[in-house]
């Protein structure tokens, strides 16, 4: 059957499917079962989770972007559960918490860092284009790109603990927020990686929250616009839940392999950390490269926050903390601290110049981990770079 085959077949299986005879043409992205479909007038638009194809990301993106426009129909989804035979628990949601995510959002879009950005930054970091424009993005990131819930596009927040495998005491901890990446969200990706965490024969419990917020105190949702706080909140969640070795993953990565290595390096040195791709080694030039990576004042505040110097940054798509150390603890407390003052977070590198803090009095930075090795993957990110996670050679410390 060829492509507008699938066109004619999918836009019968959504009338059929729903009572609505679509006055908009439906687009057929890819032959699959319905797995969900949410009713919002006359029209109708099919969206998709599984892409595989050029044309599959064409008639994605078509889509998003009909609904992105205010677009009011039928937003027929279909696709692959690819959880369909794991347990799975969900922590729901209060009327009250989805309400606060709603006064939180709306707070954080009123907001505007590109002020902050330009007292902060120096002609270097001003003069030059591209950097300037990465120093806003980021900093921005809780204010753009931490989106909770989309009421518009029926996505809600949830929280849950995946078991994978015979399950255990390590935890896979993830977050996903509903901003679009490629054809989809991040919160969609989080499937994937449990999925692939299964094919590589993990036991151990994946913790998730597409959408929503994590508090585990209660009061961090009033800091939500610090650029990636959450990374660390999550897996203090975690540990609440009874996981006393947490790994934080970004929602995009999958694994490729055994990641059993890592927990083993947390299990007995109390935290994995990977040191960031390309840093010198010679001290000058280092401050030359930390000069374009986070704002002089912001340097200041981190360092006197701490009393250590920056001598490194690390990668924040990946570290694992062993909860129940007490340095752990005493880190913790650092980093709370760290995001009420908001001024450390404002850098290129928000999470990772704050973790490299904890990492280098511990001497656990890995230099041999080829984590976040990239490589394309266009049936993922519709053109996009994939990002997996291998092994390579022999620890040196």
């Amino acid at each position: 059957m060829g492509v507008f085959g699938h066109v004619a077949r999918m836009v019968r299986q959504f009338a059929d499917f729903t009572g609505i005879k679509p006055d908009v043409p439906a687009r057929s992205l890819r032959s699959g079962r319905i797995t969900e479909v949410v009713k919002n007038g006359a029209g109708g638009a099919l969206v998709s989770g599984q892409s595989r194809c050029g044309f599959v990301r064409i008639m994605t993106t078509i889509s998003r972007v009909l609904l992105a426009t205010g677009f009011s129909g039928a937003v027929f989804f279909y696709g692959v559960d690819l959880l369909a035979d794991m347990e799975r628990t969900i922590f729901p949601h209060t009327e009250e918490e989805l309400a606060r995510y709603v006064v939180s959002q709306q707070q954080r879009r009123e907001m505007n860092m590109e002020p902050v950005v330009r007292t902060l930054g120096k002609p270097r970091h001003l003069c030059n284009k591209s950097v300037y424009e990465e120093f806003l993005r980021r900093c921005s990131t809780g204010i753009w790109r931490t989106t909770m819930l989309n009421e518009q596009l029926g996505f809600y927040p949830e929280r849950g603990l995946i078991r994978i495998g015979s399950g255990g005491p390590r935890c896979v901890v993830t977050y996903g927020s509903f901003d679009m990446i490629g054809a989809t969200t991040y919160a969609h990706h989080i499937d994937r990686m449990a999925k692939s965490l299964e094919e590589n024969n993990f036991d151990g419990n994946l913790y998730y929250r597409k959408g929503g917020y994590p508090q585990p105190e209660g009061w961090e949702l009033d800091y939500a616009d610090v650029p990636y706080a959450f990374k660390v909140w999550m897996l203090k969640e975690a540990h609440s839940l009874g996981f006393p070795s947490c790994m934080w993953l970004d929602s995009v990565l999958t694994a490729k392999g055994s990641i059993d290595p890592l927990f083993e390096i947390i299990e007995q040195k109390g935290a994995l950390f990977v040191r960031a791709f390309g840093l010198t080694k010679d001290p000058k030039a280092f401050a030359e490269q930390m000069d374009m990576i986070i704002f002089p004042e912001s340097l200041s505040a981190l360092q006197e926050c701490v009393g250590v110097p920056v001598k490194t940054h690390i990668t924040g798509c990946v570290f694992g903390l062993r909860m129940d150390s007490g340095y752990t603890t005493v880190f913790q407390e650092i980093y709370d601290k760290l995001v009420k003052m908001r001024l450390p977070f404002y850098s290129r590198f928000p999470t990772s110049v704050c973790l490299g803090l904890y990492a280098l009095p511990r001497r656990i930075v890995s230099a041999w981990l080829s984590i976040c090795r990239i490589s394309q993957d266009h049936s993922t990110f519709g053109g996009g770079a994939h990002f997996t996670i291998t092994l390579n050679n022999k620890e040196r410390m």
